[in-house]
């Protein structure tokens, strides 16, 4: 490469406004019956089952589930109300199952993103949502259902809903219909 210039984001665009991440914790619902299966205890028994595969696998001198292991934890707290069926990539055989949990109900982190929302909107401010499950374990369709229920307007920004040339004009276009909040991977905006 004959010239290289290395630039921040801060030199090319003076004046962004402040912008900082945090990170918040939410603890896994811990159901109203001890006798149903919680959001907690469905979690914390699939990451025992999936344990104990990993490690027997890794004894063996396979890393072949570590992936698995790791998608299928993260993706369990978002996603309960689908369930979670990890099977063998090998073998096929099912190593480890957490059940679909009651879609009727508000979740820790999903009741933490209406009432963010809200606030928001009461100060008039839109929220752009972003998520990183929105393929195999799409939970856009989850959060626009339970965002359009508290009367927010909802879009959801998807790679296959707009040209990335015409994603600029797209996300204008559901402002000015009014749209509280966006929903998109961060890919799509980068």
């Amino acid at each position: 490469i004959g010239n290289t210039v290395f630039l921040r984001l801060a030199d090319v665009a003076r004046d962004l406004p402040p912008y900082a991440e945090r990170v918040a914790l939410f603890p896994l619902d811990t159901g109203e019956s001890p006798d149903a299966p919680s959001h907690a205890s469905s979690y914390h028994r699939l990451a025992q089952d999936l344990w104990r595969a990993v490690v027997e696998a890794l004894q063996q001198g396979s890393k072949r589930l570590l992936a698995t292991y790791l998608q299928a934890l993260l993706s369990y707290p978002d996603g309960c109300t689908r369930g979670e069926t990890v099977l063998d990539p090998g073998t096929g055989s099912v190593l480890a199952h957490a059940p679909a949990l009651p879609e009727d109900r508000l979740y820790p982190k999903e009741r933490a993103l209406v009432e963010l929302v809200r606030h928001q909107r009461e100060r008039g401010r839109r929220v752009l949502v972003y998520i990183t499950h929105t393929e195999k374990r799409d939970i856009s369709p989850r959060l626009r259902t339970l965002l359009e229920r508290e009367s927010f307007r909802v879009a959801v920004l998807k790679a296959s809903t707009v040209a990335a040339d015409r994603r600029e004009e797209w996300v204008a276009a559901r402002v000015r219909e009014g749209a509280d909040v966006l929903i998109c991977h961060p890919r799509l905006v980068q």
